[in-house]
């Protein structure tokens, strides 16, 4: 593969405002994460609009907080219930929504293939993204190292506080999942400050300039405040599946401490709007 530099670029002129991955245009691709926005048409269409593309390019998921892909040869006329899309072929622009989750983009310039993963918790604990590794390597014969990861913001361990229903399976189940486990207490000493995600090879300041942060303040005591972070785990997984730290882009941001700049589910009481984040090759 040949070596390219990327960059997050902030497009705050477009509608809605749009954070891409630059460079990616030397491979005739794209990845692209709307951020929040008041739009009197379907946020699908202004998106595709923003990207030069057509709403029918893209494919959606009725996602199911699981562990199921679907791999695709053309857009579906009815969204599959799944949390990763797999597009087999240029052309085709898998996309999740999110508001809160972590969605996790992958490109491989070499067979010309792309994924789209809707990461939560449930499906992080259900392993989704080495999931979609495996079948990149298996279906399309994609060497993880030839790949490039886009990591959208998502809720970060200074907002995401979680119970029992959740702290159980992320610790049997999640990879090294001690690592990626922080008390609001352990986070207060380790920056100062309630931190935002961590765990990232790149990071943007460019959103959050001039921006008050406004993290979720803890319902338990500071040691008893569990959080995980999403982000985090799901880097170490792209990691341990053979992707390149150096070809992993994550911003960094939190999408509950900035209600100017992103939805979130907790934050806004489960009745947010959604972020969409769409990757894929365009057609020579």
């Amino acid at each position: 593969m040949k070596e390219t530099q990327l960059s997050f670029r902030y497009l705050s002129s477009a509608t809605p405002p749009l954070l891409t991955l630059a460079g990616l245009e030397s491979f005739d691709a794209l990845a692209a994460f709307s951020l929040r926005a008041d739009l009197s048409t379907a946020l699908e269409e202004e998106v595709a609009h923003e990207l030069e593309l057509q709403r029918r390019d893209f494919a959606f998921a009725n996602q199911i907080h699981g562990d199921r892909v679907a791999i695709l040869d053309r857009a579906p006329d009815v969204p599959p219930s799944v949390d990763a899309l797999i597009a087999a072929r240029p052309g085709i622009f898998p996309a999740v929504q999110t508001a809160d989750c972590l969605p996790i983009l992958l490109l491989d310039p070499v067979h010309r293939v792309t994924a789209a993963i809707h990461a939560g918790w449930k499906s992080t604990v259900l392993r989704i993204t080495r999931k979609v590794l495996r079948l990149l390597n298996g279906e399309f014969g994609t060497d993880s190292s030839d790949l490039i990861a886009f990591m959208g913001p998502a809720i970060g361990t200074c907002c995401y506080e979680v119970d029992a229903a959740v702290l159980e399976p992320f610790r049997k189940n999640a990879p090294s999942a001690s690592r990626f486990i922080v008390t609001h207490e352990e986070l207060k000493s380790r920056h100062g400050a309630v931190g935002e995600n961590d765990g990232s090879s790149r990071t943007l300041g460019i959103l959050s300039r001039g921006l008050n942060r406004k993290p979720i303040p803890p319902t338990r005591p500071g040691n008893q405040s569990f959080r995980i972070d999403l982000a985090g785990v799901n880097h170490f997984e792209l990691v341990l599946g053979g992707v390149s730290e150096q070809s992993i882009y994550h911003s960094g941001l939190c999408t509950a401490c900035y209600p100017q700049l992103f939805y979130s589910y907790r934050r806004d009481s489960g009745q947010p709007g959604r972020h969409i984040a769409v990757a894929g090759f365009r057609v020579r």
